[in-house]
């Protein structure tokens, strides 16, 4: 009775111990240069494919920026932040990264933006403009999801400002700014165990119908290791009943009328010398902590025996799992 308390309480210990490493489990940064400290684009590809037309900025690394149309455009974090600007032709922007996401992690995407944009006054736009940040396949450039989407809205009308007056001031003009957004975390486990292309792409489908300025940061992918049980691993399936300690503690249903029980723990589904063959006392609580185990596969069974000494079936087979260590 002793002995198995004082196992009782070492389980709880470790129970504790393990509950407290998991929780400052090391996090690692899949993307390369998110905050582009670097002061350039190392780590990305960027790419504008329209034409420079009236105004336009492609890619560019600021650390302060006047645009086409709008004022000063401060820096979102850091020292700098990545930009683009446009005024001019249909187009699209695009930049992306190749990001592995290794296999036994939860992973979490986040990035900061801001857009500012008008509507011309003289042609205004039918066709939003859209911003999305997508996963793609790195080989085939298949769109495998969307993390993020922002979709100009279609005024009926110019807002706060008058539409009259071709060719005049800016404040002429119908202005939109969606202040700093924060994105995330978004979940990309999904993807544990494949190498996938983050892609952020601006769309602008219609010639001359209103400039605009785009202003990223902080781009991130944080990775957390985990459990089998807690991932979302695509390339394996599901484990229960999977533990971190190499002595998990085993319950079933009590008997009223047990005499005792007889548990057996195996590494294979005959039982054929099994590591553990325990014998428990009724009057215990029914359940039962293992002494250590190498990390693992393994079967475990239960069974009753009656008053009259005779033993009841063995219970249906159960699994378990012993992590490494």
């Amino acid at each position: 009775m002793g002995a198995v308390a004082i196992k009782y309480k070492w389980a709880t210990l470790l129970l504790i111990l393990l509950l407290f490493s998991t929780s400052v489990q090391a996090q690692s940064e899949l993307v390369d240069n998110g905050d582009f400290e670097t002061g350039d684009y190392d780590g990305w590809t960027a790419v504008y494919t329209g034409n420079e037309m009236y105004c336009y900025v492609g890619w560019e690394i600021e650390d302060g920026f006047t645009g086409c149309i709008f004022p000063y455009f401060d820096r979102l974090a850091g020292n700098y932040s990545a930009v683009n600007d446009f005024d001019g032709s249909v187009s699209q922007f695009y930049m992306y990264q190749d990001v592995t996401i290794p296999s036994g992690v939860v992973a979490n995407f986040s990035f900061i933006y801001r857009i500012q944009y008008y509507n011309d006054p003289v042609f205004p736009w039918i066709l939003p403009r859209t911003f999305d940040v997508q996963v793609r396949d790195p080989d085939t450039d298949a769109l495998l999801g969307t993390l993020h989407s922002f979709v100009t809205n279609i005024p009926s009308d110019c807002g706060e400002v008058t539409c009259s007056g071709a060719g005049g001031p800016v404040e002429n003009i119908t202005k939109f700014d969606t202040g700093l957004v924060t994105v995330g975390p978004v979940d990309m486990s999904a993807w544990a165990g494949q190498t996938v292309r983050l892609y952020f792409l601006e769309n602008i489908p219609e010639y001359m119908t209103g400039g605009a300025i785009i202003v990223i940061d902080n781009i991130s992918v944080m990775a957390t290791p985990c459990s089998p049980h807690e991932c979302h691993d695509s390339s394996a399936s599901p484990v229960r009943n999977a533990y971190n300690t190499q002595m998990p503690t085993l319950v079933w249903g009590r008997i009223s009328w047990a005499q005792q029980y007889q548990l057996q723990v195996a590494d294979n589904d005959s039982f054929i010398a099994p590591v553990i063959d325990a014998m428990i006392a009724p009057e215990e609580l029914p359940q039962f902590t293992t002494e250590a185990l190498s990390s693992g596969r393994y079967f475990w069974r239960v069974r009753v025996q009656a008053a009259n000494n005779s033993w009841g079936d063995w219970s249906q087979l159960d699994e378990f799992y012993i992590l490494e260590n």
